[in-house]
């Protein structure tokens, strides 16, 4: 009996023995079992490359990953939208290094252009004119004494038709909004000359010289009357100078195009359905104002000479010339506004309006002169001076413009415009308000009639180009 329980024993030892050995490993040792893998394996199916079209293969199985967690997800925080304004989101959907980023302009009731990529540029305009002037107050200048048959007027001095042209150089600033611009233009009539002749010295002037003496150095002094009124050969000159220097600052009000030529909507990467510019997306109008100072140069002038002898002009002792000239110089300040209004896609047309008050500084010089020297005044306050008048005076004036045109876009960088201007001028110095009745009037020769008015109007065209 006591022999079959020590053998028992020893058994169940022996079995807890060989336990033992098989799950107490020692550490980092490899385990005396086999472990069966814990991965199934899949079908290998190839990589399709980047952007190509593979239709996905049949035999594909999901994946033990793809699987939804059995987890519930933590909580994520969820940022406070309405705190992040619309240029951030903006910003945070457009392209990384993108300048045509579109911001609004918080304050859009306001003078701004909101909307419209915030960007500055160059921008340049050179273009021809073509104007006249209006005719002034017309006065007789030669005529047949004999016939009365009037000959020479001043209304066929007038300018005419004439050209010119006009150049700006503008930089925007305030992402586009605002501009300083400089502008020149100018017109540059030739001199108008009118010739009468008679070969029996019957050629004579309603303008009174009588009171003027001449002495030609081979005659006995006299009156110059007596050369004016029995000529052979009467020479009459018009001319006239204009030019036009501006430094304006530009604001646009609303919508866009009235700085710059443009751009149109789309030209600003708005995107209204495309195209080499694009039609023009709302709103379809804008407007704008502009400030600034103005030089504005204006002369007119007149000489009338007479020969008695012959009907060549060469300088001889016998001839003479009454010389009228007066130069106007107008600074001030201007204000002004204007309109644009796409009509279609690329064609818009505009209009601009300005004015100002100015301070015009008038010149005068009237003088009567030949080969040996000036003639005299024969009577009056100024008995025995020398006829030679230079003086000047200041006088308040006021100037104004209208342009009416039309602007074809080709590009986002480069336009043509024409149209029609108009300019008023007031308070200016012109030469038939100066010539006297009675040259014996010392106090009216010594004061300037300066309220003339000056009229131009014509067509322009030309290229404008932004940079």
């Amino acid at each position: 009996m006591k022999s079959f329980y020590a053998h028992s024993l020893a058994f169940a030892l022996g079995l807890a023995g060989l336990a033992n050995t098989a799950h107490a490993q020692y550490l980092n040792q490899p385990s005396l079992l086999p472990i069966p893998s814990a991965m199934q394996s899949y079908p290998v199916s190839p990589v399709a490359a980047y952007n190509e079209n593979l239709a996905p293969s049949a035999d594909n199985l999901p994946s033990p990953s793809d699987s939804p967690s059995i987890l519930p997800a933590p909580p994520m925080a969820q940022p406070d939208r309405s705190l992040l304004s619309e240029d951030y989101k903006k910003a945070t959907t457009g392209g990384w290094g993108d300048k045509d980023v579109v911001y609004d302009d918080a304050t859009a009731d306001s003078c701004g252009m909101p909307g419209t990529p915030c960007q500055n540029f160059w921008y340049g305009y050179a273009g021809g004119l073509i104007m006249t002037r209006a005719q002034g107050e017309s006065f007789l200048i030669s005529e047949n004494t004999t016939t009365n048959e009037r000959i020479l007027c001043s209304c066929g001095g007038d300018m005419g038709w004439t050209g010119g042209f006009e150049t700006t150089l503008g930089r925007t600033f305030n992402c586009g909004n605002n501009a300083l611009e400089v502008t020149y233009w100018g017109l540059f009539p030739g001199d108008r000359w009118m010739d009468a002749y008679s070969p029996t010295n019957e050629l004579g002037t309603p303008i009174d010289f009588s009171t003027i003496d001449y002495d030609d150095g081979v005659n006995p002094a006299g009156p110059a009357s007596d050369w004016f009124n029995t000529s052979v050969h009467h020479r009459v000159r018009f001319y006239n100078t204009l030019n036009n220097i501006e430094l304006n600052l530009l604001g646009q009000c609303y919508g866009n195009g009235f700085i710059g030529g443009g751009p149109m909507a789309t030209c600003t990467g708005a995107g209204c359905n495309g195209g080499t510019c694009g039609p023009s997306c709302a709103p379809r109008w804008g407007c704008g104002w502009m400030m600034g100072v103005r030089y504005f140069d204006f002369t007119d002038g007149f000489s009338f000479e007479a020969d008695d002898v012959d009907d060549v002009f060469d300088g001889s002792p016998n001839e003479m010339c009454y010389h009228v000239r007066m130069k106007n110089r107008l600074i001030g300040f201007q204000v002004g506004g204007g309109f644009n209004w796409n009509v279609l896609d690329c064609l818009q047309v505009y209009g601009l309006a300005k004015a100002g008050i100015y301070n015009n500084r008038i010149n005068q010089l009237q003088e009567f002169r030949g080969e040996n020297g000036y003639g005299t005044f024969n009577s009056g306050d100024w008995t025995g001076d020398p006829f030679h008048i230079n003086n000047s005076k200041n006088q308040l004036s006021m100037i104004g413009q209208i342009d009416l045109g039309i602007r074809y876009q080709f590009n986002c960088h480069f336009s043509v415009k024409a149209g029609y201007r108009m300019v008023g001028v007031s308070g200016v110095g012109l030469v038939e308000h100066q010539i006297p009745n009675d040259f014996s009037d010392a106090h009216y020769l010594s004061q300037i009639e300066s309220n003339g008015n000056l009229l131009l109007h014509g067509a322009y065209v030309g290229g404008e180009f932004r940079f």
